[in-house]
């Protein structure tokens, strides 16, 4: 999980330096990978600083992948899905198991990047399971919006073993290619793998766009 640097004890939300920051690491974690954009005139110049800091930290998770996820996902713990996250198939004809561990990695995606926003942003706020859609909607896309980014695409890749009890699911980092998800899901050593595919202006659904098939 990421740290934003500004956001120090008391760690009351509104601190400039702290938002700052996490808007420039969005602005660096969605955009065109090795780019060197202009801040957005939405940034305050006397804040560009600790804008730019954030915006180099958002680019090198967008290129090395963001390592946000448990390493493993315990598929029998339902009651943690958000209730309106959806999954998504392209053309696929995916296992049964697959399709199951898909379910929860997309709800470990929506709910792991709602935590990940609030500390980018100093927010210092829960968002219980039921809100992380909306929340995703209001709080990640519209701040992206807010300084010209029309959408982007991340990628997460899992593996599926339902002989391993408390540990079904395997979860790689986040990815902003699909090749760098394939590589790491193939590299998880599991039989049964999928890259799901996530956008930013689409918070409540992740679609399967490659995997193993029976």
């Amino acid at each position: 999980m990421i740290t934003n640097p500004y956001d120090q004890p008391p760690m009351a939300p509104g601190n400039v330096q702290a938002q700052a920051w996490g808007w420039g690491y969005l602005f660096g974690l969605t955009g065109p990978l090795y780019s060197a954009e202009q801040p957005p005139d939405v940034i305050a110049t006397e804040l560009v600083q600790e804008f730019q800091a954030g915006v180099l930290a958002g680019q090198q998770d967008a290129i090395t992948g963001l390592d946000i996820f448990p390493a493993f996902v315990d598929t029998s713990e339902e009651h943690h899905i958000p209730l309106s996250v959806e999954v998504g198939m392209e053309g696929m004809n995916l296992a049964v198991e697959l399709w199951h561990g898909a379910k929860f990695a997309s709800a470990a995606f929506s709910s792991v990047f709602m935590v990940l926003l609030d500390v980018a942003l100093a927010a210092h706020h829960y968002t219980p399971p039921e809100q992380v859609i909306d929340g995703l909607n209001v709080e990640f896309f519209k701040v992206i919006e807010t300084m010209g980014r029309e959408d982007c695409a991340f990628f997460i890749g899992g593996g599926v073993d339902f002989d391993v009890p408390g540990a079904q699911l395997a979860l790689t980092p986040l990815y902003r290619t699909q090749e760098q998800a394939r590589g790491a899901a193939i590299g998880l050593g599991r039989a049964r793998w999928f890259v799901g595919e996530w956008h930013a202006n689409q918070c409540g659904t992740m679609t399967v766009v490659e995997g193993t098939t029976e």
